[in-house]
């Protein structure tokens, strides 16, 4: 069986330091790493 994959695109209006700040940061996963992450 072949599994799926989705690719979704989205514009963030914040500097990058920002950005990356708040996706490595594990406490924000569940917001938006709802696919990936199955618990903290």
């Amino acid at each position: 069986m072949i599994a799926r994959s989705r690719t979704r695109t989205v514009s963030i209006d914040r500097p990058v330091a920002d950005v990356f700040a708040f996706l490595a940061d594990p406490a924000n996963w569940s917001k938006w790493a709802v696919v990936n992450v199955k618990s903290i």
